[in-house]
């Protein structure tokens, strides 16, 4: 298949990810991937799950509507994706 067709895919997957885990946006900014949540749709119990397999490189945000950055470094965008995805799944 050819990579931009893969990056499709990849980007439908993740869109379903983010859907069922009540993500309404994902965005990069500098060295980080934001997520943001419906308001109530975030599950706090998952903070020290997230905490524990990331550590210093997640930050939490709670508010109106709470959001959560993952700090990562520069990397390629098969990566990037890659990162996202490993995040809806955790």
């Amino acid at each position: 298949m050819p990579k931009e067709v893969e990056n499709l895919l990849d980007i439908a997957r993740i869109k379903n990810l983010a859907r069922d885990s009540g993500i309404i946006k994902i965005s990069q900014k500098k060295d980080g991937i934001i997520f943001l949540y419906s308001n109530g749709k975030f599950n706090f119990e998952k903070v020290n799950d997230l905490v524990k397999k990331y550590g210093n490189k997640i930050k939490f945000s709670k508010g109106i509507e709470p959001y959560i950055t993952l700090s990562i470094k520069k990397i390629s965008d098969k990566q990037f994706l890659s990162e996202i995805k490993d995040y809806l799944e955790s």
